[in-house]
This record gives C-alpha cells, structure tokens and sequence, in this order.
C-alpha cells in the first residue's frame, strides 16, 4: 500500500470525515423520516376491503386496530402491532407552542351529542353507541369504520359520562 503523505494526507483524511458525517446525517434523516410515519393518523383508504390492521396514535402512545380498505392509505399501517410498536413506540408528540389556538380542544355538545348516528360507507361493522338527545339516552348502532362523526363511541358509559349530564346543562351559544 502506497504511503500518503503532506497534503495528500490531509485530503484523504478529509474525505474520509466527510463520508463518515454525511452517512451519519443520512441514516438520522432516514430514522426521522421514519419516525414521521408514526406521527400522522390512520389512513382507511377509499377501497371496500376488510383488512385488519394496526396505527400509531401519537396521542396516546398506543396501537390501535383499524380496518383498512386496501389502497390509499398511508405508512402508519402495519400488519402486527410487534411491528407498529417496534417502529414507533419511543415516538411522542410534537409539542405545542403556547400561541396556538386551542379553541378547537374544547368540547363541543352539538358535534359529539346531538349529531345522527352515522354508519359511514366502509363495510366493517363495529358496534357503537351515539346519543339520542330526544330519548335521552345512549342507543346502540354499526359503525362501517370510516366517515362517521363525533357522537360515535365504544361502550354505553362512555356515551353516558360525555352526553347526559351535558344534556341537563348545555352550553350556551355563543
């Protein structure tokens, strides 16, 4: 092997520190975009298939089951939820900066209590409960999994604790 010497050295040494820092920025990005995939929310896809599937909801830091349409969707989709948690258990949420509007945060009784029960297009069929603001009370209905809205929810108590005492004390309009 021929020796390096002076300035060929110095050149050769800086390549080589060059190509190590770059493969390093390189596999981060590559880890970071990974990591992306865990931060956005399930996707059901606009096909009728029936597939079973897990997500990463970043808001809880859990996996979750989805029924998957089969196309469309996106990277947060995963067959087994070893693979979704092996992939993104240490992901958190980003954090909020203080000026964001948290308006949206607040409960709103319309939206999650006096809406219709929808079932939505998709074909699954999860039971479900809404609340029926003129019965006063958590009836039960087949969610297909996609498209539904606010005032859809898994158990009778869960419907209960968020609708009924609200519905003797409203909000008033603003």
């Amino acid at each position: 092997m021929a020796q390096l010497c002076g300035l060929r050295r110095s050149r050769a040494f800086l390549a080589l520190l060059g190509s190590l820092l770059l493969s390093g920025v390189l596999a981060a990005d590559r880890e970071r975009s990974i990591h992306d995939f865990c931060l956005v929310s399930k996707v059901v896809g606009r096909c009728r298939a029936s597939m079973p599937r897990w997500w990463y909801n970043v808001t809880d830091g859990s996996c979750q089951l989805f029924v998957y349409g089969g196309c469309d969707g996106n990277s947060n989709n995963y067959l087994t939820k070893e693979e979704c948690l092996k992939k993104c258990a240490t992901v958190t949420a980003p954090r909020r900066q203080d000026s964001e509007d948290h308006s949206s945060d607040m409960f709103n009784y319309e939206e999650y209590c006096t809406a219709n029960a929808v079932t939505g297009p998709c074909r699954a069929s999860f039971p479900r409960w809404y609340f029926d603001v003129e019965r006063n009370s958590c009836n039960n209905f087949i969610y297909g999994g996609c498209r539904g809205n606010k005032n859809s929810y898994r158990s009778e108590e869960a419907c209960m604790l968020r609708c009924f005492r609200q519905q003797e004390n409203p909000p008033l309009p603003l």
